[in-house]
């Protein structure tokens, strides 16, 4: 071969990789430019050589080659941070304009086409895809910067607020108030896995998981096949597969329910309320599997890691998989009984908060049902806090308290799981006993006198207003009061409140004086001396 030659073929070879080369560097579907090491598979997998690319394995649903696209585009921002560029999508629902997809990150995979949640799992996420006017895909998934702002902006016809709420208080919102997330008063064995880590470990701040199974057999105190939500919350992950489905409910995952029409994207569950029944025997699909016994069934039941978990009154350590309650102890193997929940807080009823009530008046608290007794606490009066309780009943009644106070109260529930926290608070007053029967009498052109009758036991004394404004204090049990601070040929209203402390009575009624013209003052009788204050 000549030197000729080989240089040509050298020309030819360098002009190709750079045909190549600038059509791999960067491409767009639909209008959609992707980055410049993005690959992009289509719904089948393609295992790819290059671990620098994100890899979409084989979907669980039917996923087009324009909408794969767009998800590399986005999960290429985030793959560095969850540490995988492996990825399937789990599920698919539209709504209107919108695309809701579960997505999972992969790890530990020699084979594209053999990956399962359980045992490959190392993140699952919810992306938000929509098309703007120009046909191009847009959008966001969790874990990218941009993904709160997408929530807050979508129509609540897409998802949700409780699941928007949900997606932006991020994963390990721990609450001390899990239930066990089978029947009340039957129980459920602890898997002989404990505590682990297959299908969630690697999500920041980490996944743990148990497993609880039981055959349903409620003659034998078994729980029956119905699970329920462990604590309150909206479902904003899913993977569907062709026999069995996981779905993120809250902070909480659950595996091995068998698909229904109540598991979609933004559903609500409270607390206790049935997710639905759990796949039996044995089974396999991408979304989870098991080897049990026919007529068995099990919840691989996974939180978000912290140490320790607690759940139906008993806390799990994760360092040993033991679950603890006091000085009792579960290990593997054992059986572990749901005990109804301690009841949540009451509500208070009546009286509204700052009510204000009179003197001598008896009080009636209600409180809204929660648990099997109840108790309160009452603070403010003169005799100092006072309880009450327990009893069985959501209504308590105090007997005329005294008046010139304002009083707090609260109340606790409680049932054989425990005590409730206490309620809010609470506040009413009692005022003292406004007076009646005022009376005003000229008796000069400079003088009123001014009676009435005292109602109040417990007042410090009477406030005298005149034409609206603040005349003059006397103390306590007075009955009178003289005006020596009028002009003749004048009018004058008057009312008189009792008082204790800064807490008034009611008005008395207001009366009207005239003086007269100045000319000589009548005498006053004696018998009103000594009940009048000047």
């Amino acid at each position: 071969m000549t030197m000729l030659t080989v240089r040509r073929l050298l020309l030819i070879l360098i002009v190709t990789l750079t045909i190549f080369g600038s059509v791999a560097s960067a491409f767009e579907i639909n209008g959609h430019v992707l980055a410049e090491s993005t690959t992009v598979l289509p719904t089948e997998s393609v295992v790819l050589d290059n671990v620098d690319h994100v890899r979409m394995a084989p979907p669980t649903v039917p996923v087009d080659d324009e909408m794969t696209a767009a998800l590399v585009d986005l999960l290429t921002t985030i793959s560095e941070d969850i540490d995988t560029r492996t990825f399937a999508v789990t599920d698919l629902e539209q709504r209107g304009e919108w695309y809701l997809v579960s997505v999972a990150g992969l790890v530990d995979l020699a084979d594209l086409e053999e990956w399962n949640l359980h045992d490959h799992g190392r993140w699952f996420g919810l992306a938000i895809l929509t098309k703007d006017e120009q046909g191009r895909w847009t959008g966001s998934i969790e874990g990218a910067d941009d993904f709160q702002d997408l929530l807050m902006s979508i129509s609540s016809d897409v998802l949700s607020p409780t699941a928007v709420t949900d997606l932006i208080g991020g994963y390990g919102a721990q609450s001390s108030g899990y239930i066990f997330p089978w029947e009340p008063g039957t129980s459920m064995q602890y898997g002989v896995l404990g505590v682990h880590d297959a299908g969630f470990a690697g999500v920041i701040p980490g996944w743990k998981a148990v497993d609880f199974l039981s055959d349903g057999n409620t003659a034998l105190g078994r729980a029956p096949n119905r699970l329920l939500a462990a604590n309150s919350g909206s479902i904003t992950y899913i993977c569907r597969g062709t026999v069995n489905v996981a779905a993120r409910i809250g902070d909480l995952m659950y595996v091995h329910l068998l698909d229904n029409s109540t598991l979609t994207y933004g559903r609500y569950f409270s607390q206790g309320q049935v997710i639905g029944q759990l796949k039996t025997g044995s089974f396999s699909d991408r979304c989870g599997w098991a080897s049990q016994a026919a007529g068995w069934f099990h919840v691989h039941w996974a939180f978000p890691n912290s140490n320790p978990f607690r759940a139906g009154g008993w806390e799990l350590g994760l360092h040993d998989g033991i679950w603890r309650r006091g000085a009792e102890e579960r290990r593997i193997h054992s059986w572990l009984r749901a005990d109804p929940p301690p009841p949540s807080p009451p509500v208070l009823v009546s009286p509204a908060n700052e009510a204000i009530a009179e003197e001598g008046q008896n009080i009636i608290l209600s409180w809204s049902a929660t648990g099997a007794e109840y108790r309160g606490e009452i603070s403010g009066g003169p005799e100092g806090p006072q309880s009450f309780g327990w009893q069985s009943g959501t209504t308590r009644t105090i007997s005329a308290p005294p008046a010139g106070y304002i009083y707090l109260w609260r109340v606790q529930a409680r049932n054989a799981s425990g005590q409730s926290a206490w309620s809010s608070s609470r506040t009413f007053t009692v005022r003292p006993a406004a007076p009646t029967n005022l009376s005003a009498q000229a008796w000069a052109c400079d003088r009123v006198l001014l009676t009435w009758t005292d109602n109040s036991g417990g007042e410090e004394g009477y406030r005298i207003y005149r034409n609206g404004s603040p005349l003059a204090v006397v103390g306590a049990n007075s009955t009178g009061y003289i005006d020596n601070d009028v002009g003749e040929s004048a009018s004058y209203d008057y009312f008189v409140r009792a008082y204790r402390g800064t807490i008034e009575s009611a008005s008395s009624a207001t009366t009207t004086v005239v003086t007269p013209v100045c000319g000589g003052d009548p005498p006053i009788p004696r018998y009103f001396l000594p009940m009048v204050q000047r």
